[in-house]
């Protein structure tokens, strides 16, 4: 803050050797730091918080918001989007989702026929450990999907005492992805959608499964 810490007052001839731009966000306009960089930030106070006005509080704090403030104005002229938050942060939360791909983590999902009774579809959907089951034609095309709720609503419509089958209780058109889709992305349409799995697709058919804590 002070603009005179030597460890940074040491760079400035080798900055201005490779003849770099600087931009300094010092409290002092006068000090050895402001003076030297093409462009100063002015964030100087009247005091700090500290009782004794020596322990560095309000400078921090003023240095930290102007330092995000020149961050945001960058990431905007630039056009700075997610996926370039990613390619430089890959190892953070968000990097990962963007660059992990539905295909990587997706898990083997259950299939059968749209003639399936309730008994079968409840053992694949217990065997599956996943919640659901995809109903495909007899080319393993993606026709629908049954999920554990959907079994129980259909216990709690029945009246007759018969159980349905799979056709009669499967939802259609489900919403699905491709493997090529990022996790990112896989979360927002689940959170927008209100969905706990997504079906992985190529070319109609089902590859696998995506669940709410995978993205």
């Amino acid at each position: 803050h002070s603009g005179e810490t030597d460890e940074v007052i040491k760079l400035i001839p080798y900055l201005r050797h490779i003849q770099a731009k600087t931009i300094a966000i010092t409290g002092r306009a006068d000090s050895t730091l402001a003076r030297s960089a093409n462009i100063h930030l002015d964030v100087s106070i009247e005091r700090e918080t500290c009782p004794n006005n020596l322990a560095p509080t309000t400078s921090t704090t003023a240095t930290l918001v102007m330092g995000d403030a020149l961050a945001v104005a960058l990431m905007n002229r630039r056009d700075f989007m997610p996926v370039d938050f990613a390619r430089f942060h890959p190892g953070g939360s968000l990097g990962r989702k963007l660059l992990t791909l539905a295909r990587e983590v997706m898990h083997e999902v259950p299939c059968l026929s749209d003639e399936a009774s309730f008994d079968q579809i409840v053992n694949k959907i217990s065997q599956g450990e996943r919640g659901i089951v995809c109903i495909v034609s007899p080319s393993d095309e993606l026709l629908g999907v049954v999920t554990d709720g959907d079994l129980r609503r259909a216990l709690e419509k029945s009246t007759s005492g018969e159980r349905p089958k799979a056709r009669d209780i499967m939802g259609r058109l489900p919403i699905t992805v491709s493997g090529e889709t990022n996790l990112h992305d896989c979360e927002i349409l689940m959170r927008e959608r209100k969905l706990t799995s997504l079906v992985v697709v190529e070319s109609g058919k089902p590859l696998g499964v995506i669940k709410s804590f995978d993205a």
